[in-house]
């Protein structure tokens, strides 16, 4: 017998409680209430951080850029912001820190709901007016696709 085994000997798995279905959907209606709470803390605080003081950087500093140093004046290529990477429209934040990363920035995502000091940029119009994803009922990336003289059948293959 293994250590493990004479551990858990004559034990069963742990598991969940059993609950009838009042009990069971009382539980995740308190986290429900949790997450609510702990995502509005979230942007309070990221409301917070915009209202920041800034502090002045030089130009001059020099970074290391894709084809050796540049200053930061350069870096910005002639924008307003400095642009750090990019990504065709939202890409996936589950996957990808960028927009949580944007809340740290004194601007924030600059979105609709966003909390932000009167004064800052802020997008104008409204959701659908910001990201467009699709087209006559096709994700827009699946044009190209069809203009390439691809099939539009997305069912899998088998």
């Amino acid at each position: 017998m293994t250590d493990r085994e004479s551990r858990t000997a004559g034990r069963a798995p742990a598991s969940p409680a059993v609950a009838d279905r009042a009990a069971f959907q009382a539980e995740p209606d308190r986290l429900r209430e949790r997450e609510k709470a702990h995502t509005r803390e979230g942007d309070a605080i990221a409301a917070a951080r915009r209202r920041l003081p800034m502090a002045e950087v030089a130009a001059d500093l020099v970074l290391t850029g894709p084809d050796g140093p540049v200053t930061l004046l350069e870096a910005f290529e002639g924008r307003r912001q400095l642009v750090a990477c990019w990504t065709t429209l939202r890409g996936v934040e589950a996957m990808d820190y960028g927009y949580a990363l944007m809340d740290l920035t004194v601007y924030g995502r600059q979105e609709l709901w966003e909390d932000s000091p009167s004064g800052r940029p802020r997008v104008q119009g409204t959701p659908a007016d910001h990201v467009r994803l699709r087209s006559d009922g096709r994700p827009i990336p699946q044009w190209s696709r069809l203009a390439a003289g691809r099939s539009g059948d997305l069912a899998p293959r088998s």
